[in-house]
């Protein structure tokens, strides 16, 4: 039995291990370990590719000094350029 006020979530919010909203639920922090997108607009999107594609891609861009969603981002990109830039010849 608990003394007085106190919930069973009261230890945890105290010693820090678990972050309260505005109304004093447990807050969603997300899933441990994953980092929250940065930038504009951008949203998280699952593409399969073959092993040795990702194997690729991924050093290819370490080697080039950017992120492999950087160059899938800018791949996509100019896909979309080319495909619309034609769009009129079908």
């Amino acid at each position: 039995m608990l003394a007085g006020q106190y919930n069973v979530w009261d230890g945890f919010w105290r010693l820090g291990r678990l972050q309260m909203d505005e109304g004093g639920k447990p807050a969603n922090r997300g899933r441990p370990g994953r980092k929250p997108v940065q930038g504009q607009d951008l949203r998280k999107f699952l593409a399969i590719l073959e092993l040795e594609t990702i194997k690729g891609l991924k050093h290819a861009a370490i080697q080039d000094g950017t992120t492999a969603s950087e160059v899938l981002e800018k791949a996509a990109a100019e896909w979309l350029a080319r495909r619309n830039a034609g769009a009129g010849k079908r």
